[in-house]
C-alpha cells in the first residue's frame, strides 16, 4: 500500500495524486539451522505488519523453489514482499503442509526496514525449541482409553493464535501420545492446548490449561470427560405449523464438564431436516445453544434461536420448533429530485453475530443469517423478508446511470421503512504519478467525513489516469 496522502475534494475537476516514496522490495531466506546444516523451509506464510502504521499487514509465501534475488547480491532467495513504507516491522511465520506438521510459527519483532528500493531480511529458526510431550485419552468413570487420530496444537491464551506446529495423536508416537515444539518466548502459562477430535467419534473440542494437567514420566496426561449419545428427534414448523424442509439446524454445546473449572470444552454437529421437516441426529447428553435457518426457499421466515438440554433420563425428547415471520423492511427509492428510480436491484448483507457461548470456545460462530436481494418495482418501491440481524441495505446502481447511493447499516429491529435517495455525484479526475512516472492500476479510494468504509473506488488505467464519482462536497480522496 503506498499512501499518497488526502486530498480534501470541493469540487469536480482534476486532481493529480504524487507518490513521494516508492515500494520496498524486500527478499531473504527462511531456514532451520540445526547445528552446522541449515535446511531450507519450503512451505510457509510469512506475514510482515508495520508497527508504526496498524493498516500496513501484507503477506507472502515461500516460493516452492528458491529464485533470483531482486537485489543485487546475487543470493538465492526464498521469499519476496513489496512494503509501502520504511519503519519497524513485526514479522510472523507460519509453516503450512508437511512444514506445518513438524515446525511452530515464530515471531520476529522491531525489524528496520530502511528507506531504500530493496532490503535483504533472512529469517531463521533457533536450533533448540521448547517442547511438551503427552497423551489424549477418554475416561468414563476408572476407565481410560487412548485416542488416537485427534488433531493437537498449543494456542496463545489471549489471542488464540497458534504458538506449536499440529500433530495427530497416535501418528508418529502410538497409545494416543503426541510431541508439541512450541514457538519461541512460549511457556505453559501461555497457552492452551487444543484438542479436535474426528468428526466420527463423540468425543468433544477443547482447550487445556497445561498447567492444571496431571503429569506422569514427563508427559501430560490429557483426559476427555466420555459421555453418552442420545438419538436427538425433532421437526420444524412454520406459524401454521406446515413442515419446514431443509432447514439448517446447528447444535453448539460447551462448558459442560461440571467437575472442570480451568479447561474448556464444545461439541458441535449440523443437520438439516427433510422433506416432512423431521431431524434425527446423535447428541451428546449436554446443553446447546441451537440455531435454526429457514431454507432460501422461505424468505419469510426468521432464523430462531434455542436453547436444548440433551439427557439420557429424558422419557420424551423429541422436539418441536416453530419459525415465525421474517422482519419486513420497505421504502422507495427516489432521485434528489423527486423522480421515482424503478427497477434497481436492493441487496441486504448480513453480518455476523456472536454465540452466546463463551468466545474463546468459538470466536467465529456465525448466526447463519442470510443476504437477500429483491428488484423494486416500477414505482421505485421495494420490499425485504429480513431475518433478525445486522445487515448494510444498499441499492445496487449502475456507474452508467449517473447517479450514487449510499447504503445503510441496520440493526433489526427497527423502523420498517427506509427510503434511499440517489443524487448526482461530483466526477474528480486525474492522474498518479511518482517523480512525473505514471502509476498503472493504483487504487484510489474516497471517503465522506469520518466515515472509515469508502464510498467510492477505482483503479488508475494504463496511462495512471483516474475518473471517480464521489457523493458529496468534502470528500476526502485517498490514493492507496
Amino acid at each position: 500500500m503506498f499512501d499518497a496522502g488526502t486530498i480534501n475534494v470541493t469540487d469536480a475537476k482534476e486532481y493529480d495524486i504524487n507518490i513521494d516514496q516508492f515500494p520496498i522490495n524486500v527478499v531473504g531466506n527462511l531456514r532451520l539451522d540445526l547445528q552446522d546444516e541449515s535446511t531450507r523451509i519450503s512451505e510457509a506464510k510469512i506475514i510482515f505488519s508495520s508497527l508504526e502504521d496498524l493498516s500496513i499487514t501484507v503477506s507472502t509465501q515461500v516460493f516452492a523453489e528458491p529464485q533470483e534475488s531482486l537485489i543485487d547480491d546475487n543470493e538465492p532467495v526464498d521469499y519476496a514482499v513489496r512494503l509501502a513504507r520504511s519503519g519497524l516491522y513485526h514479522i510472523r511465520v507460519e509453516p503450512l503442509g508437511n512444514s506445518g506438521e513438524k515446525l511452530p510459527p515464530i515471531e520476529v519483532t522491531d525489524i528496520q526496514i530502511e528507506e531504500k528500493t530493496s532490503q535483504r531480511v533472512n529469517i531463521s529458526y533457533p536450533e533448540t525449541l521448547s517442547e511438551i510431550k503427552g497423551a489424549l485419552r477418554s475416561f468414563d468413570g476408572d476407565i481410560t482409553q487412548p485416542i488416537d487420530g485427534a488433531l493437537i496444537r498449543a494456542v496463545d491464551r489471549t489471542t488464540f493464535q497458534s504458538v506449536s506446529n499440529v500433530v495427530t495423536t497416535g501418528d508418529i508416537l502410538t497409545n494416543g501420545r503426541f510431541k508439541l515444539l512450541l514457538s519461541p518466548n512460549t511457556d505453559d502459562s501461555t497457552i492452551f492446548l487444543e484438542v479436535i477430535p474426528s468428526e466420527d467419534t463423540f468425543l468433544p473440542r477443547a482447550f487445556i490449561d497445561p498447567t492444571t494437567t496431571s503429569v506422569n514420566g514427563g508427559e501430560l496426561q490429557i483426559d476427555l470427560p466420555e459421555r453418552h449419545a442420545v438419538e436427538q428427534e425433532g421437526v420444524v414448523l412454520d406459524a401454521d405449523n406446515m413442515p419446514i424442509a431443509r432447514a439448517r439446524i446447528a447444535f453448539k454445546g460447551a462448558n459442560f464438564n461440571p467437575l472442570d473449572n480451568e479447561n474448556f470444552f464444545t461439541f458441535s454437529r449440523t443437520i438439516e431436516t427433510d422433506d416432512e421437516g423431521r431431524f434425527s441426529i446423535q447428541l451428546l447428553d449436554i446443553r446447546y445453544q441451537v440455531i435454526i435457518t429457514p431454507p432460501d426457499t422461505r424468505p419469510d421466515l426468521s432464523t430462531t434461536e434455542q436453547n436444548l438440554s440433551v439427557s439420557m433420563d429424558d422419557d420424551s425428547p423429541r422436539v418441536e420448533w416453530i419459525l415465525n415471520e421474517s422482519s419486513v423492511i420497505q421504502g422507495n427509492i427516489r432521485t434528489f429530485d423527486g423522480r421515482t428510480f424503478p427497477l434497481i436491484t436492493v441487496s441486504a448483507r448480513a453480518t455476523s453475530r456472536e454465540s452466546n457461548l463463551n468466545p474463546t470456545a468459538e470466536q467465529d460462530i456465525s448466526f447463519f443469517a442470510r443476504n437477500f436481494n429483491v428488484v423494486a418495482d416500477v414505482d421505485g418501491k421495494y420490499v425485504l423478508n429480513l431475518d433478525s440481524s445486522d445487515y448494510t441495505i444498499k441499492p445496487e446502481i449502475d456507474n452508467a446511470s449517473g447517479f450514487i447511493i449510499e447504503g445503510q447499516h441496520i440493526t433489526l429491529p427497527t423502523d420498517p421503512t427506509i427510503d434511499f435517495i440517489a443524487y448526482a455525484p461530483l466526477v474528480v479526475y486525474g492522474h498518479v504519478r511518482a517523480d512525473q512516472e505514471v502509476i498503472a492500476k493504483a487504487e484510489i479510494l474516497a471517503y465522506v467525513d469520518d466515515q472509515t468504509e469508502p464510498v467510492a473506488r477505482v483503479f488508475s488505467n494504463q496511462d495512471g489516469s483516474f475518473r471517480i464519482a464521489i457523493p458529496a462536497p468534502s470528500t476526502e480522496l485517498e490514493k492507496l
